[in-house]
């Protein structure tokens, strides 16, 4: 993760978790990778295991739904 990246990453972290954060974001900002999607493109499917947390920093997620 690049210095903008970051700086963008904490920034939007802190609005979600509050400016008295800092330490938790701090301390959390190592184990985190950054992730850029193109439109169209599937982060996770279903039956995925659960092993994350995504927070989207710009855009947005559909959820699609397909018959099997």
């Amino acid at each position: 993760m690049n210095q903008t990246q970051q700086s963008v990453l904490v920034e939007s972290l802190q609005t979600i978790f509050g400016e008295k954060s800092s330490s938790l974001i701090s301390d959390t900002l190592p184990l985190l990778d950054w992730m850029e999607l193109k439109g169209g493109q599937t982060l996770i499917q279903k039956n995925d295991t659960a092993d994350a947390v995504y927070f989207v920093v710009s855009g947005r997620f559909r959820i699609l739904k397909t018959d099997e």
